[in-house]
């Protein structure tokens, strides 16, 4: 996957929301793009860029804090919505950046 297709695709999340509501970015990232040299990048994307993110929980597997809101209302709702929107916007930036050079 190459930094323009990742970004049309963390874009298109951003504006259509997830293909699926139970798993968070590099799963739908996946499951829109499913071959398998894609399934191994997409998780290095947001790992690679999510270590940079303010609100980086310090484990590489799931970058987005856990909050009491993710219990009770899910991955892309409330509070977990607002983490994950924004390290999307964070990780769109990144690849820019890195396009640039």
């Amino acid at each position: 996957m190459n930094n323009a297709k990742a970004i049309s695709l963390l874009k298109e999340m951003l504006i259509n929301g997830p293909k699926s509501r139970d798993y968070g970015i590099c799963f739908n990232l996946v499951q829109v793009d499913s071959a398998v040299e894609i399934d191994t990048q997409a998780y290095g994307i947001v790992n690679r860029h999510g270590r940079s993110w303010e609100h980086y929980s310090g484990f590489p597997d799931y970058p987005v804090p856990r909050t009491k809101e993710r219990l009770e209302e899910g991955l892309w709702e409330g509070k977990q919505l607002v983490y994950r929107t924004s390290l999307i916007k964070h990780i769109i930036s990144k690849l820019e950046e890195e396009q640039l050079c």
